[in-house]
């Protein structure tokens, strides 16, 4: 196994933006890249588990909206979650970090893992409930 440079020039990292909401249908910006493709599989998973948590939970829920923000590691595992901005209530908190913890995401293309300073992809995703 080949161990990683010690060194690595600066790269910004760059952070992928996603919206969750219990309305509407959810519109993607993706480009026809290898990252677009990868944020658009994200993004499905994400949705997925997202509404599944929000309909088992979310009657209990009152509007409001949460900023997350999340890393994947280069298996499609989410390694980190934290709640950037809380304006909710905690049922809506309680079953979006489950929701979202939950979702089955696709391994990190290796070409992407290359190109980030600490081989995991960030996210940040704004949740809704109206």
């Amino acid at each position: 196994e080949v161990s990683p440079p010690a060194f690595r020039a600066h790269a910004p990292k760059k952070r992928l933006e996603g919206r969750l909401s219990n309305i509407g249908s959810a519109a993607l910006d993706v480009a026809e890249t290898p990252l677009g493709h990868y944020k658009k599989k994200v993004d499905q998973a994400v949705q997925r588990s997202w509404h599944r948590a929000r309909v088992a939970r979310g009657d209990f829920a009152k509007f409001g909206s949460l900023k997350v923000r999340f890393w994947v590691d280069r298996s499609g595992k989410i390694v980190e979650l934290k709640v950037v901005r809380r304006d909710a209530d905690p049922v809506m908190e309680d079953f979006t970090i489950s929701g979202i913890s939950n979702a089955v995401l696709p391994p990190v293309p290796e070409e992407l893992i290359k190109k980030t300073q600490d081989g995991r992809m960030e996210f940040d995703y704004e949740i809704i409930i109206y």
